[in-house]
């Protein structure tokens, strides 16, 4: 005779391991994006080139699209996470990410030699 109270317990269970799964989805994508420096725009503009081949994380939101550069890529114009400042950044065309004007984005952003910002990749946040 089977006990009545395993049935109660399978049921508990499965909610439990439904959202134990689900929190460690979620803190593995944070963790994607963690452990970088955010983006300076004030160390940025003071001296971009000293910041040549280091990464960053930056927090923006696109204003709108400046050039589609073909062979490299798309320009675009983002405002900084605190809406104050506002800088290009090249969203390379293997990328294949498609950015919307106006919507929050976390861009993993590399400063190439010349001292031009570079995503490296895009979330939504």
């Amino acid at each position: 005779m089977k006990s009545k109270y395993v049935p109660i317990l399978v049921a508990l269970a499965i909610p439990l391991a439904a959202v134990a799964v689900a929190l460690s989805l979620v803190y593995a994508k944070k963790r994607t994006v963690s452990g970088l420096e955010d983006f300076s725009y004030a160390a940025y503009i003071g001296a971009p080139k000293n910041l040549a081949g280091n990464k960053y994380l930056l927090k923006c939101q696109p204003d709108r699209q400046l050039a589609d550069l073909e062979s490299r890529g798309r320009l675009v114009s983002v405002r900084t996470a605190d809406g104050m400042s506002k800088l290009a950044v090249l969203v390379p065309s293997d990328l294949d990410v498609n950015i919307s004007a106006n919507r929050r984005y976390a861009m993993v952003v590399k400063i190439d030699s010349a001292g031009r910002v570079i995503a490296e990749s895009v979330e939504k946040y």
